[in-house]
């Protein structure tokens, strides 16, 4: 039981230390972020497939910008969509000249590729992202891109928030993907950033075509954290997070149990090809500890079985790491919560901790082996 016991407090006294130390980031990130008045010429470039049931809701938000309409354009670069897709897309664009529709060659497949043409084909120099399933505020352009007359800035990235969120499988969600906001919003107010979201993040093209030409194809999947990686490392301290409230993107969650497993595993899946100590550090901490408490909690259900007897011991030592790791993850969650004004996600967060280190576990270990799907095609992550 001693080597458990050193075990639990060595990785509870790293945990602590990281989680206070992206607490300190999360403050930083409000210092120096005024509102410019400046609109530069953007690109809002937008892969999507088989979103007939969003892109219009979309798009109306975007010719919906309290933004000059001569400063930026929207592309839309169909991935071979099934559905009304396309359709929906040129009957929009009838009336509003800035959409544009750009459609992938019969050999070119996937959201990277698509993400690709669409940006080379992008007329000015800033691009933003989003995806084709989620909804802007309408000062989202002018608030991700007034950010740039700081010309040391060489990416924005914002919150990506989950709605509706009433439903319990849907709080859970949101509650869940806060955490990984939080631990986003907190590096990158340290200058040293490790996560972001494709659906909300702006750069400058000859920035990406520079990535692009450096970097090897290691994923189907997006190229969000890769790039911002490089960024990182070419540009030491130009990454930053906007937490203004008219930054925000919302998406829906995922609609049941299988389409989750299917998303989470589609973002780590891509954690083998990180390179940087930082995110890997993070990543193996947070994956470490929860592995720990799922080991714990297994051993704890199987003693009596095997023995006849509890073990008491491990129960008592299961029950404090896990209060620990609990109270530790509110000093950084709860912050974040009452600043994007969903402070009553909070009813949910024991009911989340309960799951989410067996959660963690299962998917941290399960992506590293198996194939993953999206939208009928499997996602192939080349090893390196």
């Amino acid at each position: 039981m001693q080597i458990l016991w050193f075990i639990s407090s060595a990785f509870l006294l790293i945990y602590i230390f990281r989680i206070v130390y992206y607490r300190v980031g999360w403050k930083r990130i409000f210092s120096g972020q005024e509102e410019k008045v400046e609109y530069p010429m953007v690109s809002v470039v937008i892969p999507v497939r088989n979103e007939e049931n969003h892109i219009r809701l979309l798009l109306n938000d975007l010719m919906e910008q309290d933004y000059p309409v001569g400063n930026y354009e929207v592309i839309i670069v169909d991935d071979h969509s099934t559905d009304d897709t396309r359709q929906v897309v040129e009957s929009i664009r009838l009336k509003h000249p800035g959409i544009r529709l750009i459609t992938l060659d019969s050999d070119d497949t996937g959201k990277k590729t698509a993400l690709k043409k669409g940006i080379k084909a992008a007329v000015h120099p800033l691009i933003l992202n989003t995806d084709g399933d989620c909804r802007t505020g309408p000062g989202w352009i002018k608030e991700m891109a007034g950010r740039f007359e700081d010309p040391s800035v060489r990416m924005m990235i914002a919150a990506v928030i989950f709605e509706p969120d009433l439903r319990f499988s849907h709080a859970l969600q949101s509650l869940e993907f806060f955490s990984h906001l939080a631990i986003s919003a907190g590096a990158a107010g340290l200058k040293d950033p490790i996560l972001c979201s494709a659906a909300n993040m702006a750069y400058f093209k000859e920035d990406y075509l520079r990535f692009i030409n450096d970097q090897e194809k290691v994923s189907e999947s997006g190229d969000d954290i890769f790039l911002l990686l490089w960024l990182k490392n070419v540009y030491p301290g130009s990454v930053r997070f906007n937490s203004s409230q008219n930054a925000v993107v919302r998406t829906h969650p995922a609609p049941g149990l299988h389409p989750f497993m299917r998303q989470r595993m589609r973002w780590t899946s891509k954690s083998r090809h990180y390179r940087d100590l930082h995110i890997i550090s993070t990543a193996l901490l947070i994956f470490g500890l929860n592995l720990f408490l799922t080991v714990l909690f297994l051993a704890s259900l199987l003693f009596p079985v095997l023995y006849g007897t509890l073990n008491t011991g491990l129960i008592i030592l299961f029950a404090i790491t896990w209060i620990i790791k609990s109270l530790t993850d509110l000093i950084l969650l709860l912050p974040v919560l009452r600043h994007y004004r969903k402070s009553r996600l909070i009813r949910y967060f024991i009911p989340l901790e309960f799951i989410y280190f067996i959660y963690v576990s299962f998917i941290g270990l399960l992506s590293q082996f198996l194939s993953i799907s999206w939208k009928g095609r499997k996602i192939y992550v080349r090893k390196i």
